[in-house]
Order: structure tokens, then sequence, then C-alpha cells
């Protein structure tokens, strides 16, 4: 007696010994994508890091994502070959790696290095508080340790007086500055050779001990006072006609130059002798300790 198969039995049997064959057959392993290189270039800003690559080939054709380590991970799954590391700081060297992956997480991987720096269109900003003062003022736009010359280019008055700054690096940018504020601080140098448009300068209650006014021969007001100052020269400065020094350490005192001068305080130091153009010269506006003398100085 024959046993009949139906058709559609048999061809069910066909199709599934054709699966397994071909299951048993596809036994490649799957390949990464292809070696790629990354380039990075510091940004505009001169603290912010570009970073291209050109995509990366898989053998079996599979979508490529992208993932950027620097640190730790800054993004996965991009799908781009551009991504920018922003604000990384001045003068910072930059190491990390992009990581390709397949569909199927197998994965190739190129490193970059880079270090930012300040371009020529910037200017160090290294005390955070300074720069922070900077951004409050809308001066600067991100704290970042630079600030761009033509945003200092556009000050004529700065007053960051009372926050907690340490360090006034930057400050040369600033040009076009006629008043500078920077009392309340935590200063121990003040570099000015560069403010040659100062008129009013308050540097008061901070922790100078010498300053370098030389190159200030506008200045009209100076409040230095309360300071440590052992020196104050003003002998270049003969447009001066306000002077606070009081409550430091100088021991004379030098003004036969600034004629113009009207009010002078100087007390609470060790000045012996305070020398003079003539002995008219001082006014009633002028206030030093009993110990301190008036000595015409050629």
């Amino acid at each position: 007696m024959k046993i009949r198969v139906p058709f559609f039995s048999f061809t069910l049997l066909l199709s599934v010994f054709a699966a397994s064959c071909k299951k048993n057959n596809d036994t490649s392993p799957n390949s990464a994508p292809g070696s790629f290189t990354v380039i990075p270039n510091v940004a505009t800003d001169s603290v912010s890091v570009i970073l291209n690559w050109a995509k990366a080939k898989d053998p079996d054709g599979d979508p490529v994502t992208y993932t950027v380590v620097y640190k730790d991970t800054l993004v996965k799954n991009l799908t781009d070959t551009t991504y920018i590391i922003k604000n990384a700081g001045n003068k910072v060297k930059i190491e990390g790696r992009v990581i390709a992956f397949d569909s199927k997480r197998a994965s190739s991987s190129a490193n970059f290095n880079i270090t930012t720096g300040v371009g020529s269109s910037y200017v160090a900003i290294p005390d955070v508080n300074f720069e922070r003062a900077l951004v409050n003022l809308k001066i600067d736009d991100a704290q970042n340790g630079v600030l761009l010359k033509a945003n200092a280019l556009k000050v004529t008055t700065l007053n960051v007086s009372g926050n907690s700054i340490s360090n006034l690096q930057g400050i040369g940018a600033f040009v076009n500055l006629t008043r500078l504020i920077c009392s309340n601080n935590k200063l121990t140098t003040l570099n000015l050779s560069t403010n040659i448009a100062l008129t009013y300068l308050d540097f008061a209650y901070n922790r100078l001990i010498s300053i370098d006014l030389s190159k200030s021969s506008a200045l009209k007001e100076l409040y230095c006072y309360s300071n440590k100052l052992t020196s104050l020269d003003v002998s270049k400065n003969n447009e001066l006609q306000f002077l606070k020094c009081e409550h430091n350490s100088l021991t004379n005192m030098n003004v036969s130059q600034n004629t113009q001068l009207s009010y002078m305080s100087c007390t609470s130091n060790n000045i012996q002798t305070i020398c003079v153009n003539s002995l008219s010269q001082p006014n009633s506006q002028w206030f030093k300790d009993d110990t301190a003398s008036y000595k015409v100085c050629q």
C-alpha cells in the first residue's frame, strides 16, 4: 500500500531544510567598522575644540554611529561626523577618542589630542572671579578663561569692586579705560602699563606693596588707601589733583611734581618727610600725621 505525502507538507519540509542549510552556512563573523582619523582644531574662541572625522565604512554594510569620549562620555549615537567640545579651557591639553559602532556593537576607535590656547582676538582672564564680574557686567559672554579683545575696547568705565579678585590679569586689554574701580578685592599686584587713558583709579582695600603709575600720566584722582604700600611714586602724574593714600606703610612722599594737587590725605603711615615744590603748595585740604613735615625738594 502506497503512502502519499501531501504536496503542501512536502513543500514545507523543503523550506525548513533550506532555511536550516542557510543558517548553518552563515558562519562569517561580524566585522567592525573600518579605521578612520579624527582631526581636532581649536575654535575661534580659543577654548573650544572642533572634531571632524571621515565616515568609518562598515564591511558588512551596517549603519555606523559614533561616541565621543573626553574625560567621560560626552555624546553617544552620533550619526554626524563633527562634534564641538565647548569651553574646554585656556591652554588645556585635550585628549580623547571617537568610537565607531555598527548595529551589532562591533567597534573601532580613533584618538585625538590638541592643546587650546588664546588667539590674537582674545585675552586670557585666568581669575574666575574677575571673569564672573565681567560676565555679570555683560562685558564677557561666557566664563571660559578668555575675553574678546573687541569687547574690552568698548569699555571706558569698569567697576569690579568687592568681587574677591586676586588677579586682574587681562586688564591691559582695556586700553580705553578712563575710570577703574577695583577696590575691596585681594589684589597683590596691578599692572596698568597699557591703561594710559586712566584719569580715575581706585584700588583701595587690597594688598599691594607697590605699583607702577609711570604710564598713567593723565591720572587726576588716585585712591590707594588701606593697602600695604611701602612706596608710591607719583612723579609722572602731573595732572594729579586728588590723592588718598592713608593706612599704608609709606615712609616718605614726594609730590613736588604734582603742582595741581588740591587734596591729599596721607595719614596713618610712617612718613617723616613730604617733598613739595614750595612751602606754599600745601593747603587746608592736605592731611598728614603730626610726625611728618614738609620739605622743598628740587
